[in-house]
């Protein structure tokens, strides 16, 4: 009987067992939305040689339950996958424990990480906003029009150095994004709302611009601005508005002419292998950093194309979901 039981674990590795002993654990926090669950489910593919737990991060969860669960899952990394998780994370990042003050990890689907990120030597990431060059790219590869002034609204105190990248590649290619920082007349929310209201229009920076790249920032885009302003102006101006958010290009909204946005399938695989160089290869998160995200999937909405008379490459428009 003792030989018999010594024989099951080599039999259940043999039969393709789901059991990994003595792999190493990763640890997943972050809330539980269905995007997230797909983010999961891939990252649980690629990260098939590891046992991954999961850890669901709520609006209430507090930092001792937070703490608590790490402690009791003794992780060898952490994923992390919204903002909360992250900020929880740089706390426990603190602590006098030797262990949890070390603790290593990666992060995504949190917004604004190449800023909250700039300085942290334990957790690297993949930005979860689309880079504005590859949105205005796509978009001009799919579309038979010539952009070259490009207007942006953005937070210098949280995106300056996202916005000085993009400034920098979009030059190469010939396009200008004229920068527009919505704290200059002050950063309270109704300075903000006043700030939008009295600059998002055409004419900017003297001379007219041709498109809008619409942030992923809810300090621009709340209840008090996106449907009188953003939408609003949208309707109302006679030029394209571009994202990075899928729900933006909406038959319901007429918002944003296009979007380029999350490949939520390989954002997980660009995360696994963060992962995987942490714990295989002893990489450093603070060497690995903050990449951008490489695979995009696209939307347009047909009707603001037609609004506007602009038409599709129809050769380059395949892997384009269009709406009605």
């Amino acid at each position: 009987m003792l030989k018999l039981v010594r024989c099951v674990p080599a039999l259940l590795l043999c039969l393709g067992s789901p059991i990994l002993w003595g792999a190493e654990k990763v640890l997943v926090l972050g809330s539980n939305s269905s995007a997230m669950q797909e983010v999961k489910e891939a990252i649980t593919r690629d990260l098939k040689s590891y046992q991954l737990e999961n850890f669901i991060v709520k609006a209430d969860t507090s930092y001792e339950d937070y703490k608590g669960e790490i402690l009791k899952q003794k992780p060898r990394a952490v994923l992390l996958l919204d903002n909360k998780s992250v900020q929880l994370m740089q706390q426990i990042h603190q602590d006098k424990d030797p262990f949890l003050a070390g603790l290593k990890g990666s992060a995504t689907m949190a917004l604004n990480l190449k800023h909250i990120l700039a300085d942290d030597k334990l957790i690297s990431g993949i930005a979860y906003e689309v880079p504005a060059f590859s949105i205005l790219t796509k978009f001009r590869s799919l579309i038979d029009t010539k952009v070259s002034r490009v207007l942006v609204i953005y937070r210098k105190s949280q995106f300056q150095k996202v916005f000085q990248e993009a400034q920098v590649q979009l030059e190469r290619e010939g396009v200008q994004l004229v920068g527009l920082d919505a704290e200059k007349d002050g950063d309270t929310p109704a300075a903000i709302q006043a700030f939008i209201d009295k600059n998002l229009k055409e004419g900017q920076a003297d001379g007219k611009v041709d498109a809008v790249l619409v942030l992923t920032d809810n300090k621009l885009l709340n209840a008090d601005t996106f449907g009188s302003l953003w939408v609003a102006r949208a309707q109302s101006m006679k030029i394209p508005f571009r994202c990075g958010i899928e729900n933006f290009v909406s038959s319901k909204l007429r918002f944003c002419t296009f979007a380029a946005f999350p490949d939520h399938s390989d954002l997980a695989h660009q995360v696994s292998e963060q992962i995987t160089a942490i714990i295989e290869d002893g990489v450093s998160p603070g060497e690995l950093g903050v990449d951008y995200l490489i695979a995009l999937k696209m939307a347009a909405d047909k009707t603001i194309l037609d609004r506007l008379g602009l038409k599709l490459r129809k050769a380059n428009s395949q892997d384009l979901k269009m709406i009605d």
